[in-house]
């Protein structure tokens, strides 16, 4: 692993996950864009109801939604809408004063409401148009299509897994391939020699010697058990990579335990716990602090200028200049030092991660 940008994608991941945690708890309001993509996932492609169509400008009308979905506020909004059995052509417009004075078949979701215009700006009061909104995973038609046929069948699949997998199949194309696949039981799938391209999302390619998923249903909850072996993502090597998810019937995803393992011995684990369905705290174990500890020198141009890196890092974390509701104490932040640039011989450093509202307290030890 010596030479391998480890150390980088572990920490800078480490800081975002934190960040995230946060970000999509002070969203709770709107519910986040994670869930509501999950929940488009689990239920679409559907129909929806049109609804509350009224006129905004000489061009351009609004249609209501009665629930939430991801829009393009979030980043780009899953559903479709239809002119007479067409999608409008100009979706995601990033302004609703280029829909009403360009019209053309512009339309953007935002919140509860979708602003368009008619393709051929037409009055709909004089010529109306027959308008359909479904919630298609995105804008193209022929995955839509795709996904619509997939979604009649629905019922001959006895594993959920095994219906994901074909949706991921249908979205992916040919990026995504295996040598073969097979249902061991109503809840357990197994996927041999998988292979995923993630060029469009600038991410490196991950593959798999062999990926195990359980799906079980719990209540209102679905509890995923995935453990992938022989587990290649860019330059980083896994032996193992087991990851345990619990989705509420809100379709809010909770993260119970990750664990990274490699040559026998455990490089990551981290467990969760939650309380009332609410995510309270965080046990994280980094091992192989060798390896961890080379890596961010050689990332840093040698020892002493990655102390130096380090200590700037902590210093704005326990001053609030980088603001990511990180709280740590004088005594975790010399625990760090001591363990990621310091010349002790830890091998395990344990970093203990309580919520109290926005803020996130961390505690670490080294043995």
């Amino acid at each position: 692993m010596t030479g391998r940008p480890l150390f980088p994608i572990l920490f800078v991941s480490g800081w975002l996950l934190a960040y995230y945690q946060r970000a999509l708890k002070s969203r709770r309001n709107d519910r986040g864009a994670l869930p509501l993509l999950l929940k488009s996932w689990w239920l679409g492609p559907r129909a929806l109801p049109v609804a509350g169509l009224q006129r905004a400008s000489t061009h351009s009308y609004t249609l209501s939604l009665d629930e939430d979905f991801c829009s393009d506020e979030m980043g780009h909004s899953t559903l479709m809408l239809l002119e007479d059995g067409r999608p409008l052509p100009l979706p995601h417009c990033n302004s609703v004063k280029k829909i009403a004075s360009h019209g053309q078949g512009r339309w953007v979701h935002v919140g509860r409401k979708l602003f368009f215009a008619p393709g051929d700006n037409a009055d709909l009061a004089k010529t109306p148009h027959q308008y359909h909104l479904i919630d298609a995973l995105g804008g193209n038609p022929e995955i839509f299509g795709a996904l619509s046929k997939l979604a009649q069948v629905r019922a001959t699949f006895r594993n959920p897994a095994s219906y994901a997998l074909a949706k991921l199949q249908l979205v992916f194309g040919k990026r995504l391939a295996f040598a073969s696949q097979r249902e061991l039981d109503a809840t357990h799938l197994r996927i041999d020699g998988l292979k995923l391209d993630l060029a469009a999302s600038f991410l490196p390619d991950l593959a798999a010697a062999g990926i195990d998923v359980k799906v079980v249903p719990q209540g209102g909850t679905h509890r995923i058990q995935a453990d992938l072996m022989g587990v290649r993502w860019g330059e980083i090597e896994l032996d193992e990579l087991s990851i345990s998810l619990e989705i509420d019937a809100e379709y809010q995803p909770r993260l119970v335990a990750l664990v990274a393992r490699r040559d026998g011995q455990t490089l990551v684990e981290l467990g969760t716990e939650s309380r009332d369905g609410e995510w309270q705290s965080a046990r994280l174990d980094l091992a192989r602090l060798d390896v961890l500890r080379r890596e961010l020198a050689a990332t840093c141009g040698g020892a002493e200028a990655a102390a130096s890196w380090l200590d700037g890092i902590l210093a704005d974390l326990a001053t609030g200049t980088l603001d990511m509701g990180l709280n740590l104490s004088d005594a975790c932040r010399a625990t760090l030092g001591a363990a990621l640039v310091g010349d002790i011989t830890t091998r395990v450093l344990h970093l203990d991660i309580v919520r109290a509202g926005p803020t996130l307290n961390i505690t670490a030890r080294a043995d």
